[in-house]
């Protein structure tokens, strides 16, 4: 299992997203932080994965293929019934997707 965080304009955490690889695709779920909780990534990990586990009740399947990453994150934007702050989070990395970190050249 791999999970990444969603975050808003002032880099809080809004959500996690869990996703889990399988035969003919990837399967995620999403657990999104309610604003007048502490944020606890304890929980969301443990909502994220009870979530996953039982996929009627919110676990998603994305079929194989590239940009998986971006590819939840669409379908997350286009589903009415995700949080409009989810949503937003979603849009944002869609919008400005953070640029991968460079490995430090060793010398040999």
């Amino acid at each position: 299992m791999k999970a990444f965080f969603l975050h808003d304009e002032h880099r809080f955490p809004v959500a996690l997203v869990v996703t889990e690889l399988k035969m003919h695709g990837v399967l995620f779920a999403v657990a999104t932080h309610n604003p007048i909780d502490f944020f606890d990534k304890r929980i969301a990990w443990q909502v994220a994965t009870g979530r996953l586990m039982t996929r009627n009740n919110g676990g998603t399947f994305i079929s194989a293929g590239n940009n998986v990453k971006a590819r939840i994150l669409q379908h997350i934007v286009s589903d009415s019934k995700m949080p409009n702050r989810t949503r937003r989070a979603a849009q944002l990395w869609l919008d400005n997707p953070p640029t991968p970190k460079k490995k430090k050249d060793t010398a040999a």
